[in-house]
C-alpha cells in the first residue's frame, strides 16, 4: 500500500518544488493536492476573481508545471481536494454557478497530473445556531454535484464526498454534520450515482472528523464500504480537529488497521496531517524531520495492515 500526505502548508511555506521536495525525500509515495492554495474561502466570501481556477486554460498550464514537478520528485498524485467550501449560502447563485467552475477546472488539473480522486466537500453550513433546513441541505447537495457529472465522467476522476462537523461559536462544542452518518453518507451517494448512471462518486472517509464527534471509525468503515475510496488519516484530541499525527492524539489505530483490512482497501493512505506543523514543528529544520516522522507513523500503521499479528482477535 502507499502512503501519500496532504500538501498545503508545505507548498503555500515552500513553493511548489521545494515543498514537494520535502514530501518526497520523507519517503512518501505521492501527495494529496489540495487546490484551495489557488481559491481561499475568503477569497470566494469577497468574490475576488483572481484565482487560476476560474480559468480553464490558466487551470492547464499550473496542472503541467505541477506534473512536471511530481514527475521530477518521483511523486504520485494519489488525490487531490476541491477548494472549501464548495457551495455557499450567503453569496448569490451567480458566484456559486462561478465557484462551480473553478471545481470543474480542479477535476481537469487532477486528469492532468494522474489523481483518479478528488475530494468535494458537501454542501452544508458549518454553524449549528443558524437555521439551515434538511430541504435546503439535499437540494444545495444536488445544485453542487449533479452540474459535476460531465466533467467527472470526461476526466475520469471520481468525486469524493466526505464527512464533516459543525460547531457552536458560543459554546465551542463540536458536533456531527452532513455525511457524518453513515446512512446519510450511502443514500446520498447512491442517490448521485444512480443520476449518472454509473459509478462516479464514492467517499473519503475522515478519520479526524469522526474522533471529534466521538464516533470510532472502527464501526462506520464497514457500514459505508466499498463506497469508501480514499481516507483522510490524521488524530485529535477527541475535541478540536487539530489534523495532528496519528499517535498524537486519542485513537487507538490499530483498530482502524483492522477494519481497512478486512475492508479489502489497497489504494493509497493519505495523511491529512498539517496540523502536525501549525501546533507542533514550525521550524525548517523540524518539518523535516516532522515529516520523517509522519513516514514512520504511516508506514506503521500500513505494517497493521497488511501483516497484522497472529494473536490478532
Amino acid at each position: 500500500m502507499k502512503l501519500c500526505i496532504s500538501t498545503g502548508s508545505m507548498v503555500v511555506k515552500y513553493g511548489m518544488e521545494k515543498g514537494l521536495k520535502i514530501i518526497a525525500d520523507a519517503g512518501f509515495d505521492g501527495v494529496d493536492y489540495g487546490f484551495d492554495i489557488l481559491l481561499s474561502a475568503k477569497m470566494v466570501k469577497d468574490n475576488d476573481r483572481s484565482s487560476i481556477l476560474y480559468d480553464e486554460q490558466k487551470s492547464i498550464e499550473y496542472a503541467k508545471e505541477l506534473k512536471k514537478v511530481l514527475d521530477k520528485l518521483g511523486l504520485e498524485a494519489c488525490q487531490t481536494h476541491a477548494p472549501f467550501p464548495t457551495r455557499r449560502r450567503d453569496i448569490t447563485e451567480e458566484q456559486n454557478e462561478l465557484l462551480l467552475t473553478a471545481i470543474k477546472n480542479c477535476f481537469k488539473i487532477s486528469q492532468i497530473i494522474g489523481a483518479k480522486k478528488m475530494v468535494v466537500h458537501p454542501y452544508f453550513w458549518g454553524n449549528i445556531r443558524s437555521h439551515f433546513p434538511e430541504e435546503e441541505i439535499h437540494e444545495g447537495n444536488m445544485k453542487l454535484y449533479v452540474p459535476l457529472i460531465d466533467t467527472i465522467r470526461e476526466t475520469g476522476v471520481i468525486c469524493c464526498l466526505e464527512n464533516m462537523w459543525t460547531g457552536d461559536p458560543n459554546s465551542k462544542k463540536i458536533y456531527s454534520a452532513i455525511c457524518s452518518d453513515p446512512n446519510e453518507a450511502n443514500a446520498m451517494i447512491d442517490e448521485l450515482n444512480e443520476i449518472a448512471g454509473e459509478e462516479l462518486f464514492g467517499f473519503c472517509l475522515d478519520i479526524g472528523h469522526l474522533l471529534i464527534i466521538g464516533s470510532d471509525p472502527y464501526w462506520v468503515i464497514p457500514k459505508l464500504g466499498k463506497r469508501i475510496k480514499c481516507f483522510h488519516v490524521h488524530d485529535n484530541d477527541g475535541a478540536d480537529d487539530l489534523h495532528v499525527c496519528p499517535y498524537f492524539g486519542i485513537y487507538h489505530w490499530d483498530k482502524f488497521a483492522e477494519a481497512v483490512r478486512k475492508l479489502g482497501y489497497t489504494d493509497p493512505l493519505d495523511f491529512e496531517t498539517g496540523g502536525t506543523f501549525d501546533h507542533y514543528f514550525k521550524d525548517d529544520r523540524t518539518i523535516v524531520a516532522a515529516h520523517e516522522m509522519l513516514h514512520a507513523a504511516g508506514r506503521h500503521i500500513i505494517k497493521m495492515i497488511e501483516e497484522p499479528e497472529d494473536d490478532e482477535n
